[in-house]
Protein backbone atom coordinates (compact mmCIF):
# COMPACT_ATOMS: atom_id res chain seq x y z
CA UNK A 1 0.00 0.00 0.00
CA UNK A 2 1.10 3.26 -0.96
CA UNK A 3 0.81 6.13 1.66
CA UNK A 4 1.75 10.10 1.93
CA UNK A 5 2.41 11.61 5.31
CA UNK A 6 1.57 15.06 5.36
CA UNK A 7 2.58 17.34 7.96
CA UNK A 8 0.74 20.51 7.65
CA UNK A 9 1.03 23.87 9.30
CA UNK A 10 -2.17 24.47 9.97
CA UNK A 11 -3.79 27.93 11.29
CA UNK A 12 -5.84 27.82 14.53
CA UNK A 13 -9.52 28.89 13.64
CA UNK A 14 -8.74 29.28 10.02
CA UNK A 15 -10.99 26.58 8.65
CA UNK A 16 -11.35 28.11 5.04
CA UNK A 17 -7.59 28.53 4.70
CA UNK A 18 -6.89 25.07 6.18
CA UNK A 19 -9.80 23.41 3.84
CA UNK A 20 -7.72 24.88 0.86
CA UNK A 21 -4.22 23.94 1.87
CA UNK A 22 -5.53 20.09 2.46
CA UNK A 23 -7.47 20.23 -0.58
CA UNK A 24 -4.68 21.46 -2.88
CA UNK A 25 -2.26 18.83 -1.13
CA UNK A 26 -4.87 16.24 -1.91
CA UNK A 27 -5.44 17.23 -5.23
CA UNK A 28 -1.28 16.67 -5.90
CA UNK A 29 -1.52 12.94 -4.71
CA UNK A 30 -4.24 11.90 -6.82
CA UNK A 31 -3.41 8.85 -8.87
CA UNK A 32 0.03 8.81 -6.93
CA UNK A 33 -0.60 6.88 -3.26
CA UNK A 34 -3.92 5.05 -2.19
CA UNK A 35 -3.90 7.26 1.27
CA UNK A 36 -3.06 10.28 2.47
CA UNK A 37 -2.46 10.44 6.40
CA UNK A 38 -2.86 14.42 7.62
CA UNK A 39 -2.53 15.39 11.43
CA UNK A 40 -4.49 15.84 14.23
CA UNK A 41 -6.61 18.59 14.33
CA UNK A 42 -5.28 19.32 11.08
CA UNK A 43 -8.97 21.35 9.94
CA UNK A 44 -9.11 23.43 13.01
CA UNK A 45 -5.80 23.59 13.89
CA UNK A 46 -4.25 22.71 17.29
CA UNK A 47 -4.94 23.58 20.04
CA UNK A 48 -8.31 25.41 19.12
CA UNK A 49 -8.98 26.25 22.85
CA UNK A 50 -12.18 27.82 24.31
CA UNK A 51 -12.95 28.39 19.88
CA UNK A 52 -14.66 25.16 20.22
CA UNK A 53 -17.54 26.49 22.64
CA UNK A 54 -18.53 28.37 19.76
CA UNK A 55 -21.29 26.50 18.47
CA UNK A 56 -20.87 28.32 14.84
CA UNK A 57 -17.23 27.38 15.05
CA UNK A 58 -17.89 23.79 15.20
CA UNK A 59 -20.51 23.37 12.23
CA UNK A 60 -18.54 25.06 10.13
CA UNK A 61 -15.88 22.31 11.06
CA UNK A 62 -18.67 19.85 10.00
CA UNK A 63 -18.99 22.09 6.84
CA UNK A 64 -15.60 21.90 5.46
CA UNK A 65 -15.32 17.78 7.04
CA UNK A 66 -18.13 16.89 4.33
CA UNK A 67 -16.52 19.19 1.61
CA UNK A 68 -13.02 17.16 2.29
CA UNK A 69 -14.75 13.61 2.21
CA UNK A 70 -16.00 14.76 -1.39
CA UNK A 71 -12.13 15.23 -2.49
CA UNK A 72 -11.88 11.22 -1.31
CA UNK A 73 -13.43 9.63 -4.79
CA UNK A 74 -10.28 8.99 -5.84
CA UNK A 75 -7.62 8.95 -2.58
CA UNK A 76 -8.34 7.55 1.03
CA UNK A 77 -8.12 10.36 3.39
CA UNK A 78 -7.30 10.21 7.35
CA UNK A 79 -7.22 13.75 8.72
CA UNK A 80 -8.22 15.30 12.56
CA UNK A 81 -11.28 17.05 13.32
CA UNK A 82 -14.27 16.95 15.75
CA UNK A 83 -17.39 16.02 15.76
CA UNK A 84 -20.58 16.37 17.90
CA UNK A 85 -21.35 14.11 20.96
CA UNK A 86 -25.07 13.83 20.75
CA UNK A 87 -24.88 11.67 23.93
CA UNK A 88 -23.69 12.28 27.58
CA UNK A 89 -20.80 13.77 28.82
CA UNK A 90 -18.89 16.93 26.93
CA UNK A 91 -20.36 18.09 24.28
CA UNK A 92 -17.59 16.87 21.58
CA UNK A 93 -14.92 14.25 20.24
CA UNK A 94 -11.89 14.58 18.71
CA UNK A 95 -12.11 12.30 16.42
CA UNK A 96 -9.72 10.73 13.57
CA UNK A 97 -11.42 10.51 10.10
CA UNK A 98 -11.60 8.04 7.64
CA UNK A 99 -12.75 9.40 4.24
CA UNK A 100 -13.31 6.89 1.17
CA UNK A 101 -15.03 7.54 -1.92
CA UNK A 102 -16.63 11.01 -1.14
CA UNK A 103 -17.97 9.80 2.23
CA UNK A 104 -17.51 9.13 6.22
CA UNK A 105 -16.56 5.66 6.37
CA UNK A 106 -14.91 4.98 9.64
CA UNK A 107 -14.41 7.57 12.79
CA UNK A 108 -12.28 7.18 15.77
CA UNK A 109 -12.62 8.97 18.85
CA UNK A 110 -9.67 9.67 20.95
CA UNK A 111 -9.59 7.35 23.97
CA UNK A 112 -6.47 9.41 26.18
CA UNK A 113 -6.94 12.84 26.60
CA UNK A 114 -4.56 14.66 27.44
CA UNK A 115 -4.40 17.02 31.20
CA UNK A 116 -0.93 17.94 31.79
CA UNK A 117 1.45 20.87 30.96
CA UNK A 118 -0.27 22.75 27.72
CA UNK A 119 -3.00 20.15 27.26
CA UNK A 120 -6.48 20.52 28.73
CA UNK A 121 -8.46 18.27 26.43
CA UNK A 122 -10.76 17.01 29.70
CA UNK A 123 -12.22 20.86 29.62
CA UNK A 124 -13.53 20.17 25.52
CA UNK A 125 -14.13 16.56 24.89
CA UNK A 126 -15.25 13.33 25.48
CA UNK A 127 -12.86 10.40 25.91
CA UNK A 128 -13.78 7.86 23.12
CA UNK A 129 -14.82 4.14 24.79
CA UNK A 130 -13.24 1.92 22.14
CA UNK A 131 -10.40 1.15 19.22
CA UNK A 132 -12.12 -0.56 16.52
CA UNK A 133 -10.32 -2.00 13.45
CA UNK A 134 -11.38 -1.34 9.49
CA UNK A 135 -10.10 -2.81 6.78
CA UNK A 136 -9.23 -0.94 3.40
CA UNK A 137 -7.36 -2.58 0.25
CA UNK A 138 -7.75 -6.30 2.18
CA UNK A 139 -5.56 -5.07 4.92
CA UNK A 140 -6.38 -4.15 8.54
CA UNK A 141 -5.55 -0.88 10.38
CA UNK A 142 -6.34 0.42 13.44
CA UNK A 143 -6.87 4.35 13.72
CA UNK A 144 -5.68 6.35 16.89
CA UNK A 145 -5.28 9.97 17.86
CA UNK A 146 -2.04 10.94 19.46
CA UNK A 147 -2.25 10.05 23.58
CA UNK A 148 -3.73 6.92 22.55
CA UNK A 149 -0.72 5.00 21.48
CA UNK A 150 1.00 6.81 24.99
CA UNK A 151 -0.32 4.83 27.77
CA UNK A 152 2.31 2.14 27.77
CA UNK A 153 4.78 5.21 29.08
CA UNK A 154 7.16 3.93 31.65
CA UNK A 155 10.06 5.70 29.57
CA UNK A 156 8.60 9.03 30.15
CA UNK A 157 8.14 8.73 34.32
CA UNK A 158 4.32 8.82 34.50
CA UNK A 159 3.28 5.38 33.97
CA UNK A 160 0.04 4.90 35.49
CA UNK A 161 -1.55 8.37 34.08
CA UNK A 162 -4.29 6.68 32.15
CA UNK A 163 -6.15 2.98 33.50
CA UNK A 164 -7.25 2.30 29.72
CA UNK A 165 -4.78 1.36 26.92
CA UNK A 166 -6.53 1.54 23.97
CA UNK A 167 -3.87 -1.04 22.42
CA UNK A 168 -4.59 -3.63 24.89
CA UNK A 169 -7.27 -5.81 22.68
CA UNK A 170 -4.99 -6.03 19.38
CA UNK A 171 -3.23 -9.57 19.49
CA UNK A 172 0.94 -9.11 17.53
CA UNK A 173 0.00 -9.46 14.28
CA UNK A 174 -3.59 -8.86 14.07
CA UNK A 175 -3.45 -5.49 12.57
CA UNK A 176 -0.67 -4.42 8.89
CA UNK A 177 -0.98 -0.74 10.21
CA UNK A 178 -1.36 1.45 12.98
CA UNK A 179 -2.34 5.21 12.14
CA UNK A 180 -1.91 8.08 14.70
CA UNK A 181 -2.62 11.15 14.03
CA UNK A 182 -0.55 13.58 16.31
CA UNK A 183 -0.63 17.35 17.56
CA UNK A 184 2.18 15.73 19.63
CA UNK A 185 4.75 19.40 20.89
CA UNK A 186 8.29 19.93 20.41
CA UNK A 187 10.49 19.72 23.35
CA UNK A 188 13.96 19.01 23.81
CA UNK A 189 15.18 15.11 23.35
CA UNK A 190 11.64 14.27 23.29
CA UNK A 191 11.62 12.48 19.54
CA UNK A 192 14.24 10.22 20.89
CA UNK A 193 12.11 8.94 23.63
CA UNK A 194 9.26 9.12 20.81
CA UNK A 195 11.39 6.17 18.65
CA UNK A 196 12.12 4.10 21.86
CA UNK A 197 8.40 4.05 22.67
CA UNK A 198 7.18 3.04 18.98
CA UNK A 199 9.54 1.02 18.22
CA UNK A 200 8.86 -1.15 21.17
CA UNK A 201 5.19 -1.01 19.83
CA UNK A 202 5.54 -2.28 16.88
CA UNK A 203 7.75 -4.35 17.89
CA UNK A 204 4.87 -6.27 20.38
CA UNK A 205 2.47 -5.73 18.06
CA UNK A 206 4.40 -6.95 14.94
CA UNK A 207 2.55 -3.96 12.89
CA UNK A 208 3.78 -1.43 10.78
CA UNK A 209 3.19 2.34 12.58
CA UNK A 210 2.10 5.32 10.04
CA UNK A 211 3.12 8.40 12.32
CA UNK A 212 1.84 11.99 11.32
CA UNK A 213 2.68 14.96 13.65
CA UNK A 214 1.38 18.43 12.75
CA UNK A 215 4.01 21.19 11.72
CA UNK A 216 4.59 24.99 12.99
CA UNK A 217 3.80 26.95 15.89
CA UNK A 218 0.71 28.30 17.28
CA UNK A 219 0.97 30.90 20.31
CA UNK A 220 3.47 28.93 22.49
CA UNK A 221 3.71 25.93 21.38
CA UNK A 222 6.09 24.20 18.40
CA UNK A 223 5.56 21.40 16.59
CA UNK A 224 8.60 19.96 15.02
CA UNK A 225 6.60 17.25 12.54
CA UNK A 226 8.78 14.54 11.59
CA UNK A 227 5.99 12.30 10.88
CA UNK A 228 7.33 8.82 10.59
CA UNK A 229 6.58 5.20 9.68
CA UNK A 230 8.16 2.47 11.95
CA UNK A 231 8.05 -0.98 10.91
CA UNK A 232 8.72 -4.21 13.14
CA UNK A 233 10.83 -1.94 15.80
CA UNK A 234 12.62 -0.30 13.11
CA UNK A 235 12.35 3.44 11.60
CA UNK A 236 11.92 2.95 7.99
CA UNK A 237 11.41 6.92 7.09
CA UNK A 238 10.91 10.41 8.95
CA UNK A 239 9.90 13.36 7.68
CA UNK A 240 12.42 16.23 7.99
CA UNK A 241 11.68 18.22 11.28
CA UNK A 242 10.33 22.00 11.16
CA UNK A 243 9.59 21.66 7.67
CA UNK A 244 6.27 21.83 5.96
CA UNK A 245 5.14 19.15 3.41
CA UNK A 246 5.49 15.03 3.48
CA UNK A 247 6.71 12.04 1.85
CA UNK A 248 5.20 8.87 0.45
CA UNK A 249 5.87 5.50 1.77
CA UNK A 250 5.76 2.39 -0.28
CA UNK A 251 5.89 -0.60 2.44
CA UNK A 252 7.54 -2.90 -0.62
CA UNK A 253 10.47 -0.44 -0.93
CA UNK A 254 11.48 1.42 2.23
CA UNK A 255 14.99 0.21 3.90
CA UNK A 256 15.44 0.96 7.74
CA UNK A 257 17.55 3.74 8.89
CA UNK A 258 19.58 5.90 11.59
CA UNK A 259 18.34 9.06 12.48
CA UNK A 260 20.43 11.51 14.26
CA UNK A 261 19.64 14.88 15.77
CA UNK A 262 21.57 17.72 17.34
CA UNK A 263 19.66 19.10 20.18
CA UNK A 264 20.94 22.63 19.93
CA UNK A 265 19.99 22.95 16.21
CA UNK A 266 16.68 21.40 17.27
CA UNK A 267 16.46 24.33 19.70
CA UNK A 268 17.59 26.89 16.88
CA UNK A 269 14.93 25.40 13.92
CA UNK A 270 12.18 25.70 17.22
CA UNK A 271 12.76 29.14 18.10
CA UNK A 272 12.73 29.97 14.22
CA UNK A 273 9.69 28.31 13.16
CA UNK A 274 7.90 29.66 16.53
CA UNK A 275 9.23 33.21 16.00
CA UNK A 276 8.07 33.32 11.95
CA UNK A 277 4.17 31.53 12.70
CA UNK A 278 3.78 34.18 15.42
CA UNK A 279 4.09 36.80 12.95
CA UNK A 280 2.43 35.51 10.33
CA UNK A 281 -0.60 34.12 12.13
CA UNK A 282 -0.74 37.85 14.37
CA UNK A 283 0.00 39.97 11.48
CA UNK A 284 3.82 41.35 11.89
CA UNK A 285 6.41 41.74 9.80
CA UNK A 286 8.78 43.70 11.50
CA UNK A 287 10.33 43.11 15.12
CA UNK A 288 12.36 45.41 17.02
CA UNK A 289 14.63 44.17 19.95
CA UNK A 290 16.81 46.35 22.66
CA UNK A 291 20.25 45.46 21.84
CA UNK A 292 22.46 45.93 25.34
CA UNK A 293 25.75 44.55 23.89
CA UNK A 294 24.90 41.72 26.04
CA UNK A 295 24.71 37.62 25.20
CA UNK A 296 20.65 37.74 25.20
CA UNK A 297 19.63 40.36 23.13
CA UNK A 298 22.32 39.47 20.98
CA UNK A 299 20.91 35.99 20.29
CA UNK A 300 17.59 37.45 20.43
CA UNK A 301 18.54 40.15 17.25
CA UNK A 302 20.36 37.13 15.61
CA UNK A 303 17.34 34.13 15.76
CA UNK A 304 15.06 36.87 14.62
CA UNK A 305 17.13 37.42 11.32
CA UNK A 306 17.33 34.23 10.65
CA UNK A 307 13.26 33.79 11.12
CA UNK A 308 12.79 36.88 9.55
CA UNK A 309 15.71 38.41 7.00
CA UNK A 310 18.10 41.23 8.04
CA UNK A 311 15.44 43.78 6.17
CA UNK A 312 12.73 42.59 8.57
CA UNK A 313 15.04 42.75 12.35
CA UNK A 314 15.43 46.48 13.96
CA UNK A 315 17.64 47.09 16.67
CA UNK A 316 17.41 49.86 19.19
CA UNK A 317 20.90 50.82 21.80
CA UNK A 318 19.64 53.00 24.82
CA UNK A 319 22.97 53.43 26.45
CA UNK A 320 22.95 55.34 29.97
CA UNK A 321 26.15 56.31 32.40
CA UNK A 322 26.12 52.66 33.31
CA UNK A 323 26.82 51.14 29.79
CA UNK A 324 30.08 50.24 29.18
CA UNK A 325 31.94 51.60 26.36
CA UNK A 326 32.49 47.63 25.25
CA UNK A 327 29.11 47.38 25.46
CA UNK A 328 28.56 49.84 22.52
CA UNK A 329 31.09 49.20 20.32
CA UNK A 330 29.96 45.11 20.79
CA UNK A 331 26.37 46.12 20.09
CA UNK A 332 27.48 48.28 16.62
CA UNK A 333 29.69 44.98 15.78
CA UNK A 334 26.73 42.65 16.24
CA UNK A 335 24.09 44.91 14.31
CA UNK A 336 26.94 45.01 11.45
CA UNK A 337 27.47 41.44 11.22
CA UNK A 338 23.69 40.45 11.07
CA UNK A 339 22.95 43.44 8.59
CA UNK A 340 20.16 44.98 10.52
CA UNK A 341 19.90 48.59 11.16
CA UNK A 342 20.76 50.16 14.84
CA UNK A 343 18.42 53.33 16.10
CA UNK A 344 20.50 55.19 18.86
CA UNK A 345 18.10 56.43 22.05
CA UNK A 346 20.42 57.64 24.76
CA UNK A 347 18.04 57.62 28.13
CA UNK A 348 20.44 59.49 30.86
CA UNK A 349 18.52 62.79 30.39
CA UNK A 350 14.90 60.94 30.72
CA UNK A 351 16.19 59.08 34.07
CA UNK A 352 17.38 62.21 36.06
CA UNK A 353 13.92 63.60 35.14
CA UNK A 354 12.60 60.44 36.31
CA UNK A 355 14.84 60.74 39.27
CA UNK A 356 14.37 64.70 39.82
CA UNK A 357 10.46 64.52 39.91
CA UNK A 358 10.49 61.28 42.60
CA UNK A 359 13.28 63.34 44.79
CA UNK A 360 9.96 65.67 45.24
CA UNK A 361 8.29 62.53 47.33
CA UNK A 362 11.28 60.94 48.04
CA UNK A 363 14.07 63.24 48.68
CA UNK A 364 17.62 61.22 49.12
CA UNK A 365 15.78 57.84 49.87
CA UNK A 366 15.77 56.42 46.61
CA UNK A 367 16.75 53.06 46.50
CA UNK A 368 19.30 50.89 44.76
CA UNK A 369 16.43 48.13 43.16
CA UNK A 370 13.71 51.75 42.44
CA UNK A 371 17.01 53.42 40.76
CA UNK A 372 18.00 50.18 38.42
CA UNK A 373 14.32 49.55 37.67
CA UNK A 374 13.50 52.87 36.62
CA UNK A 375 16.20 52.91 33.70
CA UNK A 376 14.83 49.35 32.50
CA UNK A 377 11.04 51.05 32.33
CA UNK A 378 12.35 53.94 30.43
CA UNK A 379 13.91 51.69 27.71
CA UNK A 380 10.90 49.50 28.18
CA UNK A 381 8.40 52.59 27.01
CA UNK A 382 10.94 53.63 24.00
CA UNK A 383 10.83 50.29 23.06
CA UNK A 384 7.02 50.12 22.55
CA UNK A 385 6.54 53.36 21.63
CA UNK A 386 8.50 52.62 18.96
CA UNK A 387 6.56 49.50 18.45
CA UNK A 388 2.89 51.30 18.40
CA UNK A 389 4.51 53.93 16.06
CA UNK A 390 5.80 51.55 13.52
CA UNK A 391 3.82 48.53 13.97
CA UNK A 392 7.18 46.66 15.04
CA UNK A 393 6.36 43.14 16.86
CA UNK A 394 8.91 43.71 20.38
CA UNK A 395 10.73 40.69 21.33
CA UNK A 396 12.09 40.71 25.25
CA UNK A 397 15.03 39.28 25.71
CA UNK A 398 14.96 37.41 29.15
CA UNK A 399 16.33 33.80 29.35
CA UNK A 400 14.50 30.96 31.56
CA UNK A 401 16.94 31.66 34.27
CA UNK A 402 16.45 35.57 34.67
CA UNK A 403 12.36 34.65 34.28
CA UNK A 404 12.92 31.81 37.06
CA UNK A 405 14.55 33.89 40.04
CA UNK A 406 13.09 37.06 39.12
CA UNK A 407 16.25 39.04 37.75
CA UNK A 408 13.45 40.91 35.18
CA UNK A 409 12.10 44.11 35.28
CA UNK A 410 8.29 43.99 34.85
CA UNK A 411 7.28 46.77 32.46
CA UNK A 412 11.13 47.37 31.87
CA UNK A 413 12.56 44.57 30.19
CA UNK A 414 9.85 42.15 30.50
CA UNK A 415 7.72 44.84 28.44
CA UNK A 416 7.12 43.21 24.60
CA UNK A 417 5.12 40.86 23.08
CA UNK A 418 6.81 37.34 22.74
CA UNK A 419 9.72 36.51 24.83
CA UNK A 420 11.49 33.93 21.90
CA UNK A 421 14.57 33.13 24.77
CA UNK A 422 12.10 32.61 27.86
CA UNK A 423 12.35 29.11 27.40
CA UNK A 424 16.25 28.65 26.94
CA UNK A 425 18.44 29.04 30.22
CA UNK A 426 21.48 30.98 30.49
CA UNK A 427 24.14 28.40 29.73
CA UNK A 428 21.93 27.47 26.52
CA UNK A 429 22.00 31.06 25.50
CA UNK A 430 25.49 30.61 25.45
CA UNK A 431 25.17 27.19 23.89
CA UNK A 432 23.52 28.52 21.25
CA UNK A 433 25.68 31.51 20.37
CA UNK A 434 28.15 29.27 19.52
CA UNK A 435 25.78 27.10 17.52
CA UNK A 436 25.48 30.90 15.57
CA UNK A 437 29.05 31.25 15.47
CA UNK A 438 29.73 27.80 13.91
CA UNK A 439 30.11 29.00 9.98
CA UNK A 440 31.38 32.58 10.75
CA UNK A 441 31.44 35.05 13.33
CA UNK A 442 27.80 36.26 13.81
CA UNK A 443 27.66 37.17 17.72
CA UNK A 444 31.34 39.15 18.42
CA UNK A 445 33.67 37.23 20.71
CA UNK A 446 33.57 39.71 23.19
CA UNK A 447 29.75 39.21 24.02
CA UNK A 448 30.02 35.82 24.45
CA UNK A 449 33.50 36.03 26.51
CA UNK A 450 32.28 38.96 28.97
CA UNK A 451 30.74 38.83 32.27
CA UNK A 452 27.07 38.92 32.24
CA UNK A 453 25.74 42.02 33.60
CA UNK A 454 22.50 44.10 33.54
CA UNK A 455 24.43 47.46 33.42
CA UNK A 456 22.12 49.63 35.56
CA UNK A 457 24.75 50.58 38.25
CA UNK A 458 28.51 50.90 37.93
CA UNK A 459 30.72 47.66 38.11
CA UNK A 460 27.75 45.38 38.21
CA UNK A 461 27.39 41.55 37.63
CA UNK A 462 25.15 39.22 37.29
CA UNK A 463 26.80 36.94 40.12
CA UNK A 464 26.49 39.73 42.17
CA UNK A 465 23.08 38.84 43.46
CA UNK A 466 23.15 35.16 41.32
CA UNK A 467 24.38 31.89 41.69
CA UNK A 468 27.43 31.07 39.01
CA UNK A 469 24.72 30.24 36.06
CA UNK A 470 26.41 26.73 35.51
CA UNK A 471 25.03 25.99 39.47
CA UNK A 472 21.78 28.32 39.16
CA UNK A 473 20.57 26.05 35.67
CA UNK A 474 21.58 22.80 37.72
CA UNK A 475 19.27 23.72 40.32
CA UNK A 476 16.51 25.40 38.12
CA UNK A 477 16.72 22.23 35.84
CA UNK A 478 15.99 20.08 39.20
CA UNK A 479 13.55 21.83 40.54
CA UNK A 480 11.27 23.14 37.41
CA UNK A 481 11.48 20.41 35.31
CA UNK A 482 12.33 17.53 37.05
CA UNK A 483 10.39 18.57 40.29
CA UNK A 484 12.43 17.66 42.48
CA UNK A 485 12.10 19.03 46.38
CA UNK A 486 14.70 21.35 47.77
CA UNK A 487 16.08 18.59 49.93
CA UNK A 488 16.68 15.74 46.88
CA UNK A 489 18.53 19.02 44.89
CA UNK A 490 20.51 18.92 48.00
CA UNK A 491 21.13 15.35 47.33
CA UNK A 492 23.14 15.94 44.30
CA UNK A 493 26.37 17.69 45.92
CA UNK A 494 24.71 21.24 45.75
CA UNK A 495 24.95 24.12 48.63
CA UNK A 496 22.05 24.06 50.92
CA UNK A 497 22.50 27.75 51.03
CA UNK A 498 22.80 27.95 47.09
CA UNK A 499 19.54 25.75 47.01
CA UNK A 500 17.21 27.37 49.35
CA UNK A 501 18.02 31.25 47.98
CA UNK A 502 17.47 29.55 44.77
CA UNK A 503 14.23 27.70 45.50
CA UNK A 504 13.47 31.26 47.66
CA UNK A 505 13.61 33.49 44.57
CA UNK A 506 11.52 31.60 42.15
CA UNK A 507 8.70 31.13 44.23
CA UNK A 508 8.75 34.70 45.45
CA UNK A 509 8.61 36.12 41.63
CA UNK A 510 5.98 34.01 40.00
CA UNK A 511 3.68 37.25 39.99
CA UNK A 512 6.07 38.53 37.26
CA UNK A 513 6.21 35.28 35.06
CA UNK A 514 2.51 35.79 35.06
CA UNK A 515 2.46 39.34 33.63
CA UNK A 516 5.39 38.24 30.99
CA UNK A 517 4.26 37.80 27.35
CA UNK A 518 4.31 34.46 25.72
CA UNK A 519 7.14 32.52 24.94
CA UNK A 520 8.41 29.33 22.57
CA UNK A 521 8.37 26.10 24.41
CA UNK A 522 11.09 24.32 24.13
CA UNK A 523 11.41 22.40 27.40
CA UNK A 524 9.30 19.68 29.17
CA UNK A 525 8.33 22.57 31.33
CA UNK A 526 7.90 26.10 30.04
CA UNK A 527 6.84 29.35 31.86
CA UNK A 528 3.58 30.29 30.93
CA UNK A 529 0.06 28.27 30.25
CA UNK A 530 1.54 24.80 30.64
CA UNK A 531 3.20 25.91 34.43
CA UNK A 532 0.20 26.85 36.16
CA UNK A 533 0.98 27.81 40.36
CA UNK A 534 -0.38 30.16 42.67
CA UNK A 535 0.93 33.51 43.30
CA UNK A 536 -0.55 33.85 46.84
CA UNK A 537 0.18 30.81 48.22
CA UNK A 538 2.71 29.22 51.52
CA UNK A 539 6.35 29.49 50.70
CA UNK A 540 8.50 26.52 51.15
CA UNK A 541 9.45 24.46 48.19
CA UNK A 542 6.10 22.93 47.12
Amino acid sequence: MRFALLQLNSVVGDLEGNYKKIASALKSLEGKVDMAVLPEMSLLGYPPKDLLERAEFIDAAGYYLEKIAKLSEKLAVVLGSVRKNVGSGRSLFNSAFFLHKGKICHIHDKMLLPYYDVFDENRYFEPGVKLSVFEFMGKRIALTVCEDIWAKTELLGFAGRYNVDPLSGILPGSIDYLINISASPFSKKKFDTKLKIFSELTRRLETTLIYVNAIGANDEIVFDGRSFVIKDGAAVKICPAFKEGGFAYDSDKIDSISPEFSEIEDIYNALIVGLSDYCKKTGFSKVVVGLSGGIDSAVTAAVAVSALGNRNVKAVMMPSRFTSRESIIDARELAKNLGIELLNLPIDKIFDRFLLSLESVLGDNIKAVARENIQARIRGILLMALSNNFGWLLLSTGNKSEMAVGYTTLYGDLAGGLALISDLYKTEVYKLAYFLNRKRTVIPVNIIKKAPSAELAFNQKDQDVLPEYEILDRILELYLEELKSPEEIVEKGIDPDTVKKTVDMVERNEYKRRQAPPGIKISVKAFGYGRRYPIAKRRGGF
